[in-house]
């Protein structure tokens, strides 16, 4: 480190509160920015649903077995007079419920498990944008299964008796009830420990949820106790919202009892799939400092303990963060992480540690515990002569500071990464002949997401971040540039600058 600026006066206390206020001002400018993250990861799940032919086979197929099973194997013996007018509307809630409950856990315990969900945290991004984007491309999915349930009713003789209008009111009516349900399912895809445990908890309770219902049978014919249960149900008030409509009935207040029920489960099951996803259910370990045009810190799992118990909090926003996290562990890697950056800061500065003002704020939604991390000077504003950046990843904790922008990313190897949507060709075949496949993949998306760090590019064209030559060798220089790989036990820590 060849330069010394002056040191920052002042503690990290004072302008933070300043500072709030005005992004708070700003809010609405950011609106648009947040809508763009929300298309860009709609696009993402929609592309990955496309590139997976097996998904939209099993949204099509499924709906089309169900309605042969039910109408040629158990209709007969159901007594209902025109059973395919009656049971049709039943299996379409049914199918979207399924498509969008099975389908966002897995998704997002999937995602969790490769480390995708770490590589989102450590961005300068809102965490609502990322859950929507699932969401919102799960009801892509459902449109499949719902269009391919049209077509297979037709065709066993369901007619539709209610007008246009009715159509599209009932098709906004299964929309909405997935789309609630599949915020639940996001929370249970983010608690879950992997794929397996998710599917087992995201669906085991989807077959007594749907059957006691309206779907297959009327009501009336349950036992007492259990019809109560059934009358009041939301997939009870769903299914006879949609068969009204498309049966040409008046569905009197079934649509506004199911509106109810969908806007009380997102207001329960929105805040806990956010707050999950600010929890990493991953454990700490890795190793001492190198210097990259300033100061990188990796640090090992039992410094981790030392730094918790002693060392000064350097961000009064910390606490506030931490509180939301629940485990233990992530609370304390997230104090780490800023801890480490503090440290870096310090040290290229030669001021004192409490004299380090860290902020983050996310230039969507202009929170202040996430987003993008820099240096306030005293009154709360950006320094542009110091730049910072950290990650956390399955092994790792890792900071960095320099002089001219920076930006770090530390990744754990994938045993089974995805390829579709965020490798070239180039880097595919570089892929093919690297001599382990989950490191190899470790290299190139923690040089994208540092390239990203840096506003090199966005998630919606990985593809154009390609991180190998034409010679296929992996690049260690990116738009001017230095690319440098930093030892990190069990993982791969890259730090790129200028």
């Amino acid at each position: 480190m060849s330069e010394t600026l002056p040191r920052t006066q002042g503690t990290a206390d004072g302008p933070r509160h300043d500072l709030a206020s005005k992004t708070r001002r700003k809010e609405a400018s950011h609106g648009a920015a947040w809508g763009v993250t929300v298309g860009q990861m709609v696009l993402r799940n929609v592309r990955r649903t496309i590139r997976s032919p097996e998904l939209i086979m099993y949204a099509v197929i499924q709906p089309v077995l169900f309605v042969l099973m039910f109408v040629y194997v158990l209709g007969g013996a159901m007594g209902v007079t025109d059973y395919k007018q009656f049971l049709l509307p039943g299996i379409a809630v049914q199918m979207v419920l399924f498509g969008a409950v099975a389908g966002t856990a897995v998704g997002m315990a999937t995602d969790s498990k490769v480390g995708l969900m770490d590589r989102f945290r450590s961005m300068p991004i809102g965490r609502s944008p990322i859950i929507i984007g699932r969401t919102v491309a799960e009801l892509v999915r459902a449109l499949f299964a719902i269009v391919a349930m049209v077509v297979i009713s037709l065709i066993v003789g369901f007619r539709f008796h209610g007008t246009f209008l009715d159509a599209l009111i009932a098709l906004a009516v299964l929309l909405a009830f997935a789309f609630s349900m599949s915020w639940l399912a996001a929370f249970i895809g983010l608690m879950a420990p992997g794929p397996e445990a998710a599917q087992g908890l995201g669906t085991s309770w989807l077959y007594p949820f749907s059957f006691i219902s309206s779907a297959f049978v009327p009501t009336d014919t349950m036992p007492d106790w259990l019809r109560w249960f059934a009358d009041y149900s939301p997939m009870t008030t769903t299914v006879n919202a949609t068969r009204a409509l498309v049966n040409g009935v008046d569905p009197g207040s079934s649509i506004w009892v199911t509106l109810i029920w969908c806007s009380g489960a997102l207001a329960v099951s929105v805040p806990l799939a956010i707050r999950a996803f600010g929890s990493e259910k991953v454990s700490v370990s890795c190793h001492p400092a190198t210097t990259f045009r300033g100061l990188v810190l990796v640090m090992a799992d039992e410094e981790l303990d030392d730094l918790d118990d002693t060392w000064p909090d350097v961000a009064a926003e910390v606490v506030s963060r931490v509180e939301r996290l629940l485990h233990p562990t992530d609370r304390l890697r997230h104090r780490a992480a800023r801890q480490l950056a503090a440290l870096c800061v310090a040290d290229l500065l030669r001021c004192p540690l409490d004299a380090v003002a860290l902020r983050q704020i996310c230039p969507t939604c202009a929170g202040t515990d996430h987003g993008r991390p820099g240096v306030v000077d005293d009154s709360g504003i950006y320094r542009n002569d110091v730049h910072v950046s950290w990650s956390h990843g399955q092994f790792a904790v890792a900071a960095v500071a320099a002089f001219k922008p920076v930006a770090i990313d530390v990744e754990a190897p994938v045993v089974d990464p995805p390829i579709a949507g965020v490798l070239a060709g180039v880097e595919q075949r570089w892929l093919a002949t690297a001599a382990r496949r989950d490191i190899g993949f470790a290299q190139l998306w923690s040089r994208k997401e540092c390239a990203i760090k840096l506003g090199l590019g966005t998630l919606d064209i990985l593809e154009d971040l390609v991180m190998v030559d034409a010679r296929l060798d992996l690049r260690h220089e990116y738009a001017g540039n230095i690319i440098e790989e930093v030892p990190a036990p069990n993982s791969i820590c890259v730090v790129m600058g200028s």
